[in-house]
């Protein structure tokens, strides 16, 4: 296997803007590398020995938000928004993007055009880690508590 590049990363939808934060991971034999925007590399994974089978971005919505986007909006913390994650599936070569139902259809598509998602390589879930505060709400009126057991 030559290596690969794919783009892995997390982003909110805020009214019709995307907020996109992205790494690049290069794919190898039983490897994978994940780089910073200069190029340095900041995590190998032997994906192999590990039985690793995605490939995620370091960044954590929480931090990334405050580092980024508190000062911008102000009345908002990381949840406030919808938000999801790309991830990188290794045992069936496509993207996953995980996506709170408010993100519309045509930002999944400028999703797929921003991470260099090729053709139909890709599947969209739902997870209830990735909720805004909206639809957290919502779900709880019809069903209780998303953190009841």
């Amino acid at each position: 296997m030559s290596k690969k590049e794919i783009i892995v990363g997390i982003y909110w939808q805020i009214d019709d803007e995307l907020l996109c934060n992205k790494e690049v991971a290069e794919i190898k034999e039983s490897t994978f590398e994940i780089f910073d925007d200069n190029g340095k590399c900041i995590q190998t994974v032997e994906y192999k020995k590990d039985n690793v089978s995605r490939i995620s971005s370091t960044f954590g919505h929480d931090s990334i938000w405050e580092k980024f986007y508190t000062r911008k909006y102000k009345n908002a913390d990381y949840a406030t928004h919808p938000r999801g994650r790309v991830l990188y599936d290794l045992q069936n070569n496509r993207h996953i993007i995980f996506a709170d139902k408010c993100v519309t259809q045509d930002n999944i598509l400028k999703l797929v055009e921003a991470f260099e998602i090729g053709g139909s390589e890709y599947t969209v879930e739902r997870d209830f880690h990735y909720m805004c505060d909206k639809c957290v709400a919502d779900y709880e009126e019809d069903n209780g508590s998303i953190f009841d057991d």
